[in-house]
């Protein structure tokens, strides 16, 4: 990685990102601030997570003219989350900058408050969704006029959204002599011919590779019933003691109903898709930034911008229907160089679906088994035993542990009673709200499967760099038994 202070960065803004914690570029900033600062048109492709907000942030910041009023800066984004995301990033960017004020617009918000904002003060740089752009620019409260830069941020999921015309409207009302910049996952036809039309040459800069990036995100997969999917997700929670996780329905009706059982079960859940108002939906990422929720239950378009630090897992509890979906999601964890976690309930209908994807992407997912009771009491001891290993007492600990050891005095317990007193104590705080009785027997394979399996097209078989392999002992599959029927319509969630 190159470091910040060899990209031609002013000492202001080089001292901004010092206290923003940032010193080394990511290969996308190293690659795009310099185009950017020279002015060129660029077409980057990049994932979530790479850092593209401040490779774009950075140039854009340093070239506004802070004694011109105007708007000089737009960026266009497909969601809410995704404005506020980047207007932050700028707002950080721009501390030190007294005359430079940064503006997000987006539906959703009353426009009144946008309005005044407006006419108020000056507005260099401007964050919106195309649909309230497109708006202000049609009642003559925001001018272009004098617009020297419009970058395009996952362009490919504003023309999946529809977003098309509106985005020709707003590029085909800015000076031609703009910079046109443009961030995009994926390229289509549309894409393209969009960039040919209002980009002077364009420099094409990529940092994707899915196989590098998957390398650093462990990708586990979970063949099940539908109906066990609520119960091994439980388990899946005590096992690894997630500090935090982003849950992935394909439906909205899917997300509240996991929502609510994750609720009634004693979790920090909370729902975020498209039928939220935009108050519910900054206050519910807020508390999941701060730790406040535990587990986000998530749309695909309605976890468009997410961006959490130290997410320790991402689980599609759905698969996704799109393969660009799927690395869209894992790339959320395993960032910054760390470790990710990923893991995928599978369905009967969905395995060729994931074949084609693993192969398409050159991911490698690997089968594994829902834990057992007593493999996560077993994780549990070990939980423990590294808390032990760390734990610094403060002198409210200490008092709280002498009137322990003095109420296990009075009581005359050995110390072989007061450890396994609290082991179990520890344990079943995890398993309480487990169902003991269900080993997660695996959906029956169609005819066309077994088919396929015969001809060697399952199992341990690499798909073009990706595919599957299962786990060693642990994982060998076992006789399975069959869960009650109670059970069954307890957990159709």
């Amino acid at each position: 990685m190159s470091k910040f202070n060899e990209l031609n960065i002013s000492a202001e803004t080089l001292a901004t990102l010092d206290r923003m914690g940032f010193s080394e570029a990511t290969p996308i900033q190293t690659k795009a601030i310099p185009a950017l600062l020279d002015g060129r048109d660029i077409i980057g492709q990049a994932q979530t997570g790479t850092g593209k907000t401040i490779a774009f942030a950075i140039p854009a910041v340093e070239n506004i003219s802070p004694e011109l009023g105007d708007p000089q800066v737009l960026v266009l984004c497909p969601t809410r989350e995704l404005v506020v995301q980047v207007a932050n990033e700028f707002e950080k960017l721009t501390e030190t900058k007294r005359d430079v004020e940064v503006l997000a617009i987006y539906g959703g918000q009353n426009i009144s408050i946008q309005l005044k904002a407006l006419k108020r003060n000056k507005k260099q740089i401007i964050i919106g969704t195309p649909g309230r752009i497109m708006d202000h620019q049609r009642r003559g409260t925001l001018n272009l006029d004098y617009l020297t830069t419009l970058i395009l941020d996952e362009a490919d999921q504003m023309i999946d959204m529809g977003f098309h015309e509106d985005i020709e409207t707003i590029l085909s009302k800015t000076p031609e002599d703009r910079q046109t910049v443009m961030f995009s996952a994926t390229m289509n036809k549309k894409l393209m011919a969009l960039m040919e039309e209002f980009q002077k040459n364009p420099e094409h800069i990529s940092v994707m590779d899915s196989q590098e990036q998957s390398r650093q995100i462990k990708q586990l997969y979970y063949e099940i019933q539908s109906r066990d999917k609520t119960e091994a997700l439980k388990r899946l929670i005590a096992f690894y003691n997630f500090e935090s996780a982003l849950i992935f329905c394909n439906t909205k009706i899917k997300v509240d109903e996991l929502t609510e059982v994750l609720l009634e079960n004693n979790y920090t859940a909370a729902a975020l898709h498209g039928d939220l108002d935009q108050k519910k939906r900054d206050k519910v990422m807020a508390a999941f930034r701060k730790g406040a929720i535990k587990f986000l239950i998530a749309t695909d378009v309605a976890a468009r911008g997410i961006d959490v630090d130290d997410l320790s897992a991402v689980i599609n509890y759905d698969f996704p229907r799109f393969g660009e979906d799927y690395v869209h999601r894992i790339g959320r964890t395993g960032r910054a160089g760390r470790e990710g976690l990923a893991l995928s309930f599978i369905g009967r209908n969905e395995l060729e679906h994931m074949r084609k994807t693993a192969r398409m992407k050159k991911l490698k997912l690997t089968e594994a088994k829902i834990p057992g009771i007593n493999d996560i009491q077993r994780q549990v001891l070990h939980t423990i035993k590294n808390d032990i290993s760390s734990v610094k007492l403060q002198e409210h600990d200490e008092k709280l542990v002498s009137q322990f050891l003095e109420l296990c005095q009075e009581m005359n317990l050995f110390e072989d009673q007061i450890f396994a007193l609290i082991l179990k104590y520890l344990s079943e705080s995890k398993i309480n709200n487990l169902n003991s009785k269900i080993q997660f027997e695996k959906p029956k394979s169609s005819h066309r499967e077994r088919k396929h399996h015969r001809s060697g097209g399952g199992g341990n078989n690499k798909f073009g760099g990706g595919g599957f392999k299962k786990t060693g002992k642990h994982h060998k599959r076992k006789p399975i038994l069959k869960s009650g029927g109670g059970h069954k319509k307890k957990h159709r969630h």
